[in-house]
Protein backbone atom coordinates (compact mmCIF):
# COMPACT_ATOMS: atom_id res chain seq x y z
CA UNK A 1 0.00 0.00 0.00
CA UNK A 2 0.95 3.73 -0.56
CA UNK A 3 0.10 6.97 0.75
CA UNK A 4 -2.22 7.40 -2.24
CA UNK A 5 -3.94 4.11 -1.81
CA UNK A 6 -4.51 4.75 1.92
CA UNK A 7 -5.85 8.12 0.87
CA UNK A 8 -8.55 6.81 -1.46
CA UNK A 9 -10.08 4.65 1.19
CA UNK A 10 -10.05 7.29 4.29
CA UNK A 11 -11.59 9.67 1.12
CA UNK A 12 -13.98 7.35 0.50
CA UNK A 13 -15.44 6.29 4.13
CA UNK A 14 -15.41 10.16 4.89
CA UNK A 15 -17.98 11.20 1.44
CA UNK A 16 -19.80 8.07 2.58
CA UNK A 17 -20.25 9.82 6.51
CA UNK A 18 -18.61 7.19 8.12
CA UNK A 19 -16.20 8.97 10.50
CA UNK A 20 -15.18 6.22 12.56
CA UNK A 21 -14.02 4.43 9.78
CA UNK A 22 -12.27 6.99 8.27
CA UNK A 23 -9.89 7.44 11.53
CA UNK A 24 -9.41 3.39 12.18
CA UNK A 25 -7.96 3.66 8.68
CA UNK A 26 -5.54 6.76 9.29
CA UNK A 27 -4.58 4.87 12.97
CA UNK A 28 -3.54 2.08 10.45
CA UNK A 29 -2.30 4.03 8.67
CA UNK A 30 0.24 5.37 10.84
CA UNK A 31 0.87 1.84 12.37
CA UNK A 32 1.95 0.66 8.99
CA UNK A 33 4.07 3.55 8.59
CA UNK A 34 6.10 2.99 11.75
CA UNK A 35 6.84 -0.78 10.04
CA UNK A 36 8.10 0.82 6.96
CA UNK A 37 10.04 3.94 8.04
CA UNK A 38 13.41 2.04 7.90
CA UNK A 39 12.53 -0.24 4.59
CA UNK A 40 12.28 2.84 2.13
CA UNK A 41 13.78 6.27 0.97
CA UNK A 42 10.43 6.99 -0.64
CA UNK A 43 7.41 8.71 1.62
CA UNK A 44 4.68 7.22 -0.61
CA UNK A 45 6.19 3.73 0.21
CA UNK A 46 6.59 5.07 3.98
CA UNK A 47 2.76 5.74 3.94
CA UNK A 48 3.51 8.69 6.39
CA UNK A 49 0.19 10.67 6.82
CA UNK A 50 -0.14 14.04 5.77
CA UNK A 51 -1.96 17.34 7.02
CA UNK A 52 -4.53 16.86 3.98
CA UNK A 53 -5.04 13.03 5.16
CA UNK A 54 -5.44 14.52 9.12
CA UNK A 55 -8.17 17.08 7.72
CA UNK A 56 -9.58 14.76 5.65
CA UNK A 57 -11.01 12.64 8.86
CA UNK A 58 -11.61 15.99 11.07
CA UNK A 59 -13.99 16.99 7.82
CA UNK A 60 -15.47 13.62 8.25
CA UNK A 61 -16.15 14.02 11.51
CA UNK A 62 -16.92 17.80 11.16
CA UNK A 63 -19.98 17.08 8.80
CA UNK A 64 -21.36 13.77 10.41
CA UNK A 65 -24.22 14.39 12.89
CA UNK A 66 -22.99 12.02 15.44
CA UNK A 67 -23.26 12.85 18.77
CA UNK A 68 -19.41 14.05 20.18
CA UNK A 69 -17.97 14.73 16.50
CA UNK A 70 -16.59 18.27 17.69
CA UNK A 71 -15.22 16.77 20.52
CA UNK A 72 -12.93 13.87 18.34
CA UNK A 73 -12.77 16.40 15.69
CA UNK A 74 -11.45 18.57 18.78
CA UNK A 75 -8.91 15.58 19.61
CA UNK A 76 -7.69 14.79 16.34
CA UNK A 77 -6.31 18.50 15.94
CA UNK A 78 -4.80 18.31 18.98
CA UNK A 79 -2.83 14.80 18.07
CA UNK A 80 -1.82 16.60 14.88
CA UNK A 81 -0.76 19.52 17.27
CA UNK A 82 1.38 17.63 19.42
CA UNK A 83 3.09 15.09 16.32
CA UNK A 84 3.93 19.00 15.03
CA UNK A 85 5.54 19.59 18.22
CA UNK A 86 7.35 16.38 18.17
CA UNK A 87 9.05 17.54 14.70
CA UNK A 88 6.30 15.91 12.56
CA UNK A 89 6.15 18.95 10.37
CA UNK A 90 3.82 17.03 7.93
CA UNK A 91 0.93 16.80 9.75
CA UNK A 92 1.12 20.41 11.07
CA UNK A 93 -2.63 21.76 10.97
CA UNK A 94 -3.42 24.44 8.95
CA UNK A 95 -5.87 27.70 8.53
CA UNK A 96 -8.50 24.70 6.90
CA UNK A 97 -8.10 22.24 9.66
CA UNK A 98 -8.45 24.47 12.31
CA UNK A 99 -11.39 26.48 10.23
CA UNK A 100 -12.82 22.38 10.01
CA UNK A 101 -13.13 21.80 13.36
CA UNK A 102 -14.48 25.03 14.24
CA UNK A 103 -17.19 24.57 11.86
CA UNK A 104 -17.96 21.14 13.58
CA UNK A 105 -18.58 22.96 17.12
CA UNK A 106 -20.71 25.77 15.29
CA UNK A 107 -22.74 23.19 14.17
CA UNK A 108 -23.24 21.86 17.38
CA UNK A 109 -24.92 24.27 19.18
CA UNK A 110 -24.82 25.35 23.06
CA UNK A 111 -22.59 28.18 24.91
CA UNK A 112 -19.58 25.31 25.37
CA UNK A 113 -19.98 24.77 21.51
CA UNK A 114 -20.02 28.54 21.24
CA UNK A 115 -17.24 29.00 23.48
CA UNK A 116 -14.56 26.33 21.80
CA UNK A 117 -15.46 27.81 18.15
CA UNK A 118 -14.34 31.44 19.81
CA UNK A 119 -11.27 29.47 21.67
CA UNK A 120 -9.76 27.99 18.63
CA UNK A 121 -10.45 31.24 16.47
CA UNK A 122 -8.25 32.80 19.49
CA UNK A 123 -5.60 30.07 18.99
CA UNK A 124 -4.88 30.60 15.18
CA UNK A 125 -4.86 34.41 15.85
CA UNK A 126 -2.03 33.86 18.52
CA UNK A 127 -0.38 31.11 16.06
CA UNK A 128 -0.10 34.29 13.45
CA UNK A 129 1.19 36.73 15.60
CA UNK A 130 3.75 34.63 17.16
CA UNK A 131 4.89 33.65 13.70
CA UNK A 132 4.38 29.94 14.94
CA UNK A 133 3.07 29.06 11.65
CA UNK A 134 2.53 30.61 8.02
CA UNK A 135 -0.08 28.36 7.11
CA UNK A 136 -2.25 29.16 10.35
CA UNK A 137 -4.22 32.78 9.39
CA UNK A 138 -7.83 33.33 10.62
CA UNK A 139 -10.10 34.15 7.35
CA UNK A 140 -13.57 35.41 7.23
CA UNK A 141 -14.40 31.27 6.89
CA UNK A 142 -13.36 30.94 10.56
CA UNK A 143 -14.54 33.99 11.72
CA UNK A 144 -18.17 33.55 10.66
CA UNK A 145 -18.10 30.07 11.89
CA UNK A 146 -17.67 31.65 15.24
CA UNK A 147 -20.64 33.99 14.86
CA UNK A 148 -22.53 31.18 13.69
CA UNK A 149 -21.81 28.87 17.16
CA UNK A 150 -22.76 32.12 18.84
CA UNK A 151 -26.30 32.47 17.00
CA UNK A 152 -26.72 29.09 17.82
CA UNK A 153 -25.83 29.37 21.42
CA UNK A 154 -29.31 30.95 22.53
CA UNK A 155 -27.43 32.16 25.62
CA UNK A 156 -28.30 35.96 26.70
CA UNK A 157 -24.82 37.53 25.70
CA UNK A 158 -24.72 35.60 22.05
CA UNK A 159 -25.88 38.76 20.42
CA UNK A 160 -22.93 40.49 22.08
CA UNK A 161 -20.24 38.17 21.18
CA UNK A 162 -21.80 38.33 17.68
CA UNK A 163 -21.65 41.99 17.15
CA UNK A 164 -18.33 42.03 18.64
CA UNK A 165 -16.98 38.78 16.25
CA UNK A 166 -18.09 41.37 13.44
CA UNK A 167 -16.96 44.70 14.64
CA UNK A 168 -13.35 42.88 14.76
CA UNK A 169 -13.82 41.32 11.49
CA UNK A 170 -14.36 45.17 9.92
CA UNK A 171 -11.45 46.11 12.10
CA UNK A 172 -9.11 44.09 10.63
CA UNK A 173 -10.41 44.54 7.20
CA UNK A 174 -9.86 48.53 7.34
CA UNK A 175 -6.51 47.72 8.98
CA UNK A 176 -5.65 45.87 5.65
CA UNK A 177 -6.42 41.74 6.18
CA UNK A 178 -9.31 41.54 3.32
CA UNK A 179 -9.29 37.82 4.64
CA UNK A 180 -11.41 38.90 7.11
CA UNK A 181 -13.65 41.37 5.35
CA UNK A 182 -17.11 40.01 6.38
CA UNK A 183 -19.46 39.07 3.04
CA UNK A 184 -22.90 38.52 2.89
CA UNK A 185 -22.70 35.37 4.98
CA UNK A 186 -21.44 36.75 7.71
CA UNK A 187 -23.97 39.84 8.08
CA UNK A 188 -26.86 37.29 7.38
CA UNK A 189 -25.49 35.34 9.91
CA UNK A 190 -25.44 37.90 12.33
CA UNK A 191 -29.19 39.17 11.74
CA UNK A 192 -30.03 35.14 12.18
CA UNK A 193 -28.61 35.54 15.41
CA UNK A 194 -30.72 38.48 16.32
CA UNK A 195 -33.93 36.11 15.40
CA UNK A 196 -32.97 33.09 16.74
CA UNK A 197 -32.42 34.50 19.91
CA UNK A 198 -35.15 36.54 20.18
CA UNK A 199 -33.37 39.44 21.57
CA UNK A 200 -35.87 42.61 22.16
CA UNK A 201 -36.50 44.22 19.14
CA UNK A 202 -34.66 41.90 17.21
CA UNK A 203 -36.47 42.78 13.84
CA UNK A 204 -35.27 46.57 14.20
CA UNK A 205 -31.87 45.55 15.23
CA UNK A 206 -32.43 43.11 12.26
CA UNK A 207 -32.92 46.35 9.75
CA UNK A 208 -30.27 47.92 11.45
CA UNK A 209 -27.78 46.11 10.14
CA UNK A 210 -29.25 45.13 6.76
CA UNK A 211 -28.86 49.26 6.14
CA UNK A 212 -25.26 48.91 7.18
CA UNK A 213 -24.70 46.32 4.76
CA UNK A 214 -26.10 48.65 2.04
CA UNK A 215 -23.46 51.15 3.06
CA UNK A 216 -20.70 48.83 3.00
CA UNK A 217 -21.95 47.32 0.04
CA UNK A 218 -21.56 50.77 -1.29
CA UNK A 219 -18.04 50.14 -2.03
CA UNK A 220 -17.52 46.22 -1.30
CA UNK A 221 -19.63 44.11 -3.93
CA UNK A 222 -19.23 40.80 -1.24
CA UNK A 223 -21.34 42.79 1.42
CA UNK A 224 -24.55 43.87 -0.42
CA UNK A 225 -27.34 42.42 0.92
CA UNK A 226 -29.23 39.45 -0.96
CA UNK A 227 -32.40 38.18 -0.85
CA UNK A 228 -31.52 35.96 2.11
CA UNK A 229 -30.61 39.57 4.00
CA UNK A 230 -34.18 40.84 3.40
CA UNK A 231 -35.73 37.62 3.91
CA UNK A 232 -34.11 37.37 7.26
CA UNK A 233 -35.55 40.81 7.96
CA UNK A 234 -39.10 40.86 6.99
CA UNK A 235 -39.45 37.52 8.79
CA UNK A 236 -37.98 38.81 12.24
CA UNK A 237 -41.16 41.95 11.34
CA UNK A 238 -43.58 39.04 10.34
CA UNK A 239 -42.59 38.03 13.97
CA UNK A 240 -42.56 41.01 15.86
CA UNK A 241 -45.46 42.61 17.88
CA UNK A 242 -44.75 45.80 16.90
CA UNK A 243 -48.16 47.12 15.80
CA UNK A 244 -46.64 49.11 12.74
CA UNK A 245 -44.61 45.14 12.18
CA UNK A 246 -46.73 44.60 8.96
CA UNK A 247 -46.12 47.68 7.26
CA UNK A 248 -42.10 47.37 7.87
CA UNK A 249 -42.46 44.08 6.28
CA UNK A 250 -44.20 45.41 2.98
CA UNK A 251 -41.63 47.88 2.94
CA UNK A 252 -38.70 45.40 3.16
CA UNK A 253 -40.64 43.96 0.07
CA UNK A 254 -41.22 46.85 -1.92
CA UNK A 255 -37.56 48.03 -1.90
CA UNK A 256 -36.62 44.28 -3.03
CA UNK A 257 -39.85 44.48 -5.64
CA UNK A 258 -38.19 47.55 -7.16
CA UNK A 259 -34.02 46.97 -6.93
CA UNK A 260 -35.20 43.70 -9.15
CA UNK A 261 -36.67 45.56 -11.69
CA UNK A 262 -34.17 47.72 -11.44
CA UNK A 263 -31.80 44.95 -12.38
CA UNK A 264 -30.38 43.91 -8.72
CA UNK A 265 -30.63 40.13 -9.25
CA UNK A 266 -29.09 39.79 -5.82
CA UNK A 267 -32.57 40.55 -4.24
CA UNK A 268 -34.62 38.53 -6.52
CA UNK A 269 -37.86 38.03 -3.97
CA UNK A 270 -39.03 34.68 -3.65
CA UNK A 271 -42.21 32.66 -2.11
CA UNK A 272 -40.37 33.00 1.79
CA UNK A 273 -40.15 36.85 1.23
CA UNK A 274 -44.16 37.30 0.06
CA UNK A 275 -45.12 34.33 2.87
CA UNK A 276 -43.57 36.08 5.62
CA UNK A 277 -45.26 39.34 4.59
CA UNK A 278 -48.45 37.87 4.13
CA UNK A 279 -48.06 36.07 7.78
CA UNK A 280 -46.78 39.84 8.86
CA UNK A 281 -50.43 41.03 7.49
CA UNK A 282 -52.45 38.53 9.08
CA UNK A 283 -50.81 38.60 12.25
CA UNK A 284 -51.70 42.60 12.13
CA UNK A 285 -55.02 43.53 13.62
CA UNK A 286 -55.25 46.40 11.43
CA UNK A 287 -58.32 46.70 9.85
CA UNK A 288 -56.99 46.40 6.40
CA UNK A 289 -54.97 43.62 7.21
CA UNK A 290 -56.56 40.63 5.36
CA UNK A 291 -57.10 43.44 2.14
CA UNK A 292 -53.68 43.01 2.03
CA UNK A 293 -52.62 40.20 3.24
CA UNK A 294 -54.26 39.14 -0.09
CA UNK A 295 -52.67 41.67 -2.30
CA UNK A 296 -49.67 40.54 -1.56
CA UNK A 297 -51.07 36.85 -2.45
CA UNK A 298 -51.70 38.55 -6.04
CA UNK A 299 -48.19 40.03 -6.06
CA UNK A 300 -47.32 36.38 -6.01
CA UNK A 301 -49.12 35.39 -8.43
CA UNK A 302 -48.28 38.63 -11.16
CA UNK A 303 -44.25 38.18 -10.09
CA UNK A 304 -44.08 34.69 -11.27
CA UNK A 305 -46.19 35.37 -14.50
CA UNK A 306 -43.52 37.72 -14.83
CA UNK A 307 -40.72 35.72 -14.79
CA UNK A 308 -39.67 35.25 -11.24
CA UNK A 309 -40.40 31.10 -11.08
CA UNK A 310 -39.00 31.52 -7.29
CA UNK A 311 -41.91 33.58 -6.22
CA UNK A 312 -44.78 31.02 -7.62
CA UNK A 313 -47.62 30.61 -4.79
CA UNK A 314 -47.21 27.32 -2.77
CA UNK A 315 -49.63 25.91 -0.24
CA UNK A 316 -48.54 27.59 2.54
CA UNK A 317 -48.90 31.28 0.22
CA UNK A 318 -52.99 30.96 -0.11
CA UNK A 319 -53.46 28.73 3.01
CA UNK A 320 -51.71 31.56 5.43
CA UNK A 321 -54.83 34.53 3.43
CA UNK A 322 -57.72 31.22 3.66
CA UNK A 323 -57.40 30.85 7.30
CA UNK A 324 -57.17 34.37 8.22
CA UNK A 325 -60.55 35.04 6.26
CA UNK A 326 -62.15 31.77 7.80
CA UNK A 327 -60.92 32.41 11.75
CA UNK A 328 -62.03 36.40 11.32
CA UNK A 329 -65.05 38.21 11.87
CA UNK A 330 -65.42 39.64 8.36
CA UNK A 331 -68.67 39.59 6.52
CA UNK A 332 -68.50 36.92 3.64
CA UNK A 333 -65.83 35.23 4.95
CA UNK A 334 -67.13 31.66 3.42
CA UNK A 335 -67.10 33.14 0.23
CA UNK A 336 -63.88 34.83 0.29
CA UNK A 337 -62.32 31.66 1.42
CA UNK A 338 -63.98 29.29 -1.26
CA UNK A 339 -62.70 31.84 -3.81
CA UNK A 340 -59.06 31.56 -2.38
CA UNK A 341 -59.50 27.77 -2.74
CA UNK A 342 -61.30 27.80 -6.52
CA UNK A 343 -58.12 30.47 -7.31
CA UNK A 344 -55.82 28.16 -6.03
CA UNK A 345 -57.03 24.64 -7.42
CA UNK A 346 -56.95 26.85 -10.90
CA UNK A 347 -53.63 27.39 -10.53
CA UNK A 348 -52.62 24.36 -9.86
CA UNK A 349 -54.37 22.65 -12.39
CA UNK A 350 -52.64 25.83 -14.67
CA UNK A 351 -49.25 24.14 -14.01
CA UNK A 352 -48.00 25.19 -10.53
CA UNK A 353 -47.43 21.80 -9.34
CA UNK A 354 -46.79 23.69 -5.78
CA UNK A 355 -50.44 24.25 -5.25
CA UNK A 356 -51.59 20.85 -5.15
CA UNK A 357 -54.46 21.47 -2.15
CA UNK A 358 -54.65 19.30 0.92
CA UNK A 359 -57.73 18.14 3.18
CA UNK A 360 -56.90 21.36 5.48
CA UNK A 361 -57.27 23.57 2.56
CA UNK A 362 -61.18 22.50 1.88
CA UNK A 363 -61.47 22.36 5.56
CA UNK A 364 -60.41 25.41 5.99
CA UNK A 365 -63.75 26.68 4.13
CA UNK A 366 -65.57 24.31 5.81
CA UNK A 367 -64.46 25.95 8.73
CA UNK A 368 -65.43 29.08 7.90
CA UNK A 369 -68.81 28.42 7.03
CA UNK A 370 -69.35 26.83 10.13
CA UNK A 371 -68.77 29.79 12.11
CA UNK A 372 -70.57 32.33 10.12
CA UNK A 373 -73.84 31.49 12.39
CA UNK A 374 -73.85 35.24 13.72
CA UNK A 375 -73.99 36.60 10.33
CA UNK A 376 -77.38 37.62 8.16
CA UNK A 377 -79.86 35.11 7.52
CA UNK A 378 -79.00 35.61 4.08
CA UNK A 379 -75.27 35.06 4.53
CA UNK A 380 -75.98 31.70 6.92
CA UNK A 381 -77.86 30.41 3.95
CA UNK A 382 -75.21 31.00 1.46
CA UNK A 383 -71.98 29.73 3.76
CA UNK A 384 -74.50 26.66 4.21
CA UNK A 385 -74.64 26.31 0.73
CA UNK A 386 -70.48 27.08 0.23
CA UNK A 387 -69.80 24.16 3.34
CA UNK A 388 -71.65 21.63 1.13
CA UNK A 389 -70.55 22.55 -2.05
CA UNK A 390 -66.94 22.68 -0.67
CA UNK A 391 -67.44 19.35 1.18
CA UNK A 392 -68.64 17.49 -2.09
CA UNK A 393 -65.66 19.40 -3.90
CA UNK A 394 -63.38 17.34 -1.35
CA UNK A 395 -65.24 14.12 -1.89
CA UNK A 396 -64.92 14.03 -5.68
CA UNK A 397 -61.76 15.81 -5.68
CA UNK A 398 -58.22 14.39 -7.13
CA UNK A 399 -55.68 15.75 -4.93
CA UNK A 400 -57.18 14.36 -1.37
CA UNK A 401 -59.88 13.00 0.34
CA UNK A 402 -62.30 13.94 3.63
CA UNK A 403 -60.24 12.96 6.95
CA UNK A 404 -62.66 12.74 10.40
CA UNK A 405 -62.20 16.89 10.81
CA UNK A 406 -63.96 17.11 7.68
CA UNK A 407 -67.62 14.95 8.40
CA UNK A 408 -67.03 16.44 11.76
CA UNK A 409 -66.72 20.06 10.27
CA UNK A 410 -69.40 20.37 8.08
CA UNK A 411 -71.89 18.81 10.45
CA UNK A 412 -71.49 21.26 12.56
CA UNK A 413 -72.09 23.74 9.61
CA UNK A 414 -74.96 21.63 9.74
CA UNK A 415 -75.99 22.30 13.26
CA UNK A 416 -75.10 26.57 13.11
CA UNK A 417 -76.32 27.53 9.81
CA UNK A 418 -79.85 24.77 9.52
CA UNK A 419 -82.76 25.38 11.48
CA UNK A 420 -83.69 22.45 13.17
CA UNK A 421 -86.40 19.99 11.12
CA UNK A 422 -87.45 16.54 10.20
CA UNK A 423 -84.82 17.22 7.08
CA UNK A 424 -82.15 18.07 9.06
CA UNK A 425 -82.41 14.75 11.02
CA UNK A 426 -82.85 13.07 8.03
CA UNK A 427 -79.44 14.99 6.36
CA UNK A 428 -77.75 14.79 9.12
CA UNK A 429 -78.53 10.42 9.91
CA UNK A 430 -77.64 10.30 6.06
CA UNK A 431 -74.21 11.84 6.67
CA UNK A 432 -73.65 9.46 9.89
CA UNK A 433 -74.14 6.55 8.01
CA UNK A 434 -71.56 7.69 5.47
CA UNK A 435 -68.84 8.82 8.13
CA UNK A 436 -69.34 5.38 9.35
CA UNK A 437 -69.58 3.47 6.20
CA UNK A 438 -65.84 5.71 5.52
CA UNK A 439 -64.44 4.51 8.93
CA UNK A 440 -63.52 8.54 9.79
CA UNK A 441 -66.01 8.70 13.06
CA UNK A 442 -63.84 11.29 15.38
CA UNK A 443 -64.48 12.82 18.23
CA UNK A 444 -65.39 16.25 16.40
CA UNK A 445 -68.56 14.28 14.80
CA UNK A 446 -69.45 12.50 17.54
CA UNK A 447 -69.98 15.88 19.69
CA UNK A 448 -71.99 17.53 17.00
CA UNK A 449 -73.90 14.36 16.00
CA UNK A 450 -74.76 14.74 20.00
CA UNK A 451 -76.17 18.42 18.81
CA UNK A 452 -77.64 16.96 15.78
CA UNK A 453 -80.09 14.59 16.63
CA UNK A 454 -82.68 14.07 19.29
CA UNK A 455 -81.11 11.35 21.81
CA UNK A 456 -83.64 8.60 20.91
CA UNK A 457 -82.96 8.82 17.58
CA UNK A 458 -79.50 8.92 17.88
CA UNK A 459 -79.43 5.65 19.99
CA UNK A 460 -81.69 4.07 17.60
CA UNK A 461 -79.22 5.14 14.93
CA UNK A 462 -76.15 3.41 16.81
CA UNK A 463 -77.99 0.53 17.38
CA UNK A 464 -78.61 -0.47 13.98
CA UNK A 465 -74.74 -0.74 13.37
CA UNK A 466 -73.85 -2.36 16.35
CA UNK A 467 -72.90 1.08 18.74
CA UNK A 468 -74.34 2.64 22.01
CA UNK A 469 -74.19 5.26 23.87
CA UNK A 470 -74.88 5.74 27.65
CA UNK A 471 -74.23 7.90 30.55
CA UNK A 472 -72.23 10.26 27.49
CA UNK A 473 -70.11 7.50 26.55
CA UNK A 474 -69.85 6.02 23.11
CA UNK A 475 -69.01 2.47 22.45
CA UNK A 476 -68.38 2.15 18.46
CA UNK A 477 -67.04 -0.52 16.04
CA UNK A 478 -63.75 -0.33 15.24
CA UNK A 479 -64.12 -0.19 11.58
CA UNK A 480 -66.14 3.20 12.45
CA UNK A 481 -63.38 4.94 13.04
CA UNK A 482 -60.45 2.64 11.37
CA UNK A 483 -59.24 5.38 9.28
CA UNK A 484 -59.33 8.35 11.95
CA UNK A 485 -55.66 9.23 12.13
CA UNK A 486 -54.15 8.84 15.63
CA UNK A 487 -51.41 11.40 16.50
CA UNK A 488 -49.24 8.87 18.33
CA UNK A 489 -48.86 6.80 15.40
CA UNK A 490 -46.92 7.57 11.98
CA UNK A 491 -48.10 4.61 10.38
CA UNK A 492 -51.76 5.73 10.32
CA UNK A 493 -50.44 9.52 9.60
CA UNK A 494 -48.49 7.76 6.39
CA UNK A 495 -51.74 5.15 5.39
CA UNK A 496 -53.40 6.61 2.27
CA UNK A 497 -56.97 6.35 2.10
CA UNK A 498 -60.28 6.10 -0.34
CA UNK A 499 -63.94 6.23 1.11
CA UNK A 500 -65.62 3.06 0.12
CA UNK A 501 -67.96 4.01 -2.14
CA UNK A 502 -65.78 6.17 -4.75
CA UNK A 503 -65.13 5.35 -7.99
CA UNK A 504 -62.18 4.04 -9.29
CA UNK A 505 -62.55 5.79 -12.28
CA UNK A 506 -59.24 8.67 -12.74
CA UNK A 507 -61.59 10.95 -15.05
CA UNK A 508 -61.84 14.20 -13.12
CA UNK A 509 -63.54 18.10 -14.20
CA UNK A 510 -61.85 21.21 -14.79
CA UNK A 511 -61.52 21.52 -10.96
CA UNK A 512 -59.73 18.31 -11.03
CA UNK A 513 -62.94 16.25 -9.14
CA UNK A 514 -63.42 12.94 -9.94
CA UNK A 515 -66.96 12.21 -11.92
CA UNK A 516 -69.51 9.74 -10.61
CA UNK A 517 -69.04 10.46 -6.90
CA UNK A 518 -72.82 10.68 -5.05
CA UNK A 519 -72.98 14.50 -3.75
CA UNK A 520 -75.25 16.08 -0.81
CA UNK A 521 -77.68 17.96 -2.41
CA UNK A 522 -79.83 20.78 -0.31
CA UNK A 523 -82.53 22.84 -0.42
CA UNK A 524 -82.86 26.36 1.33
CA UNK A 525 -86.57 28.15 1.39
CA UNK A 526 -88.29 25.48 -1.67
CA UNK A 527 -84.65 25.97 -3.81
CA UNK A 528 -81.71 23.30 -4.31
CA UNK A 529 -78.87 25.02 -1.52
CA UNK A 530 -79.29 24.96 1.78
CA UNK A 531 -81.52 23.08 4.40
CA UNK A 532 -80.83 19.38 4.75
CA UNK A 533 -82.64 17.71 2.18
CA UNK A 534 -81.80 15.44 -0.70
CA UNK A 535 -80.10 12.51 -2.87
CA UNK A 536 -78.12 9.98 0.11
CA UNK A 537 -74.34 9.57 -0.47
Amino acid sequence: PSVRSFSSVILAYANAGQPKKAEEVLKTMIQYSRTQSHRSDDDELKCKPNTIIFTTVINAWSKSEKRGAAERASKILAWMEQMSEAGFDNVAPNSVTYATVIHAWATTGGEKAAMRAEGLLERMEELRSQGVSNDVKPDRVAFTSVICAWARSKVPHAIDRCEYILDRMIELAKEGNDDVRPNQKTFNSVMSAYVKNNVPNCAASAERLLNRMEMIGATDDEAKPDTVSFNICINAWSRSDDEAAAQYAQSLLDRMETRYDEGDLRVKPNDRSYNSVISAWVRSNRQSSLENAGAVLSRMIEASKKGNKDALPNVISFSSVMDAWAKSKEPGKAKKAQEILHKMIAQCKGGNKNLKPNTISYNTVINACAFSRDSSEEEREEALLIAVATFNELRTSEFCQPDAISYGMVLKAFNNLANKSEKRNEMSQRLFRQCCKDGLVGDLFLNEIKRSLPGDTLRLLLKEGGASWDKGNFKLPKSWTRNVRDKRSKEAKRKKRKPENLSDSTETDQMGARKNVPQISIVVGGTKGGDLLGTSF
